[in-house]
């Protein structure tokens, strides 16, 4: 029973509203209006009308709620822990990085969000073409810091891609988080594999700052429905 009045509520409200009106014209009809003698010279039609309008209505949202809604609500509840275990997998990838930042320079606090200011102070210490804690797949060899950093980009992207993909599943909002990171200059700088002659990584320490807030942003509409 709370499957279907969950059921219900998720239907088009405007269908419902005009659904609801109809059967209670049609029980006000049969149990009311049906007896009261003609009030005007074509009056009976005019209800007869209306009252087979409002039948045909009720047995077009059955058809509809039965075939169509029940169908998309099924789809949607399926593709909804698809797409939710690929968001929280975008939040894990930038989770991953800061942590290896912080483990790389020995810093030992457990938030996983900084100002810009703790960033670029942690991106300072960060050496491009020193090793990163992961290993090529190709060849297992060990990847650089701009390596590494591309490596979750890449992640991110294919996870975003696959979201998108499901589009018409998604509400509005989680569209626009997950473009925002698709979209973020950090992707775009990180991207081109330069910087690895440079004496640190603090040249992308903004960038990752604005992509940071993206991803506590879309960490927060996860928590919200998952």
């Amino acid at each position: 029973m709370k499957k279907f009045f969950s059921l219900m509520r998720s239907s088009n409200r405007t269908i419902s509203l005009l659904t609801l009106l109809s059967i209670s014209s049609i029980l006000a009809i049969d149990l009311c209006f049906g007896e009261i003698p003609e009030l005007f010279n074509g009056g009976k039609e005019l209800l007869n009308a209306y009252y087979n309008f409002c039948i045909g209505l009720v047995a077009s949202y059955v058809f509809y709620f039965i075939v169509v809604h029940v169908k998309e609500q099924s789809d949607k509840d399926n593709v909804k822990a698809y797409v939710f275990s690929k968001s929280n997998c975008v939040v894990g990838n930038y989770k991953c990085v800061i942590r290896a930042v912080k483990k790389e320079v020995g810093y030992m606090g457990t938030e996983d969000y900084f100002d810009q200011e703790k960033i670029h102070e942690l991106f300072l210490k960060v050496v491009p073409n020193s090793d990163a804690p992961m290993v090529s797949s190709y060849d297992s060899s060990r990847l650089n810091w701009v390596q590494f950093l591309n490596d979750y980009r890449i992640s991110s992207i294919r996870l975003i891609d696959k979201m998108l993909k499901v589009m018409p599943y998604l509400d509005t909002e989680h569209i626009q988080l997950l473009s925002a990171i698709e979209d973020s200059h950090y992707f775009i700088e990180i991207s081109g594999l330069s910087g690895i002659g440079n004496p640190d990584i603090s040249i992308w320490s903004e960038t990752f700052y604005k992509y940071s807030l993206d991803c506590k942003a879309l960490e927060k509409y996860n928590a919200r429905f998952w």
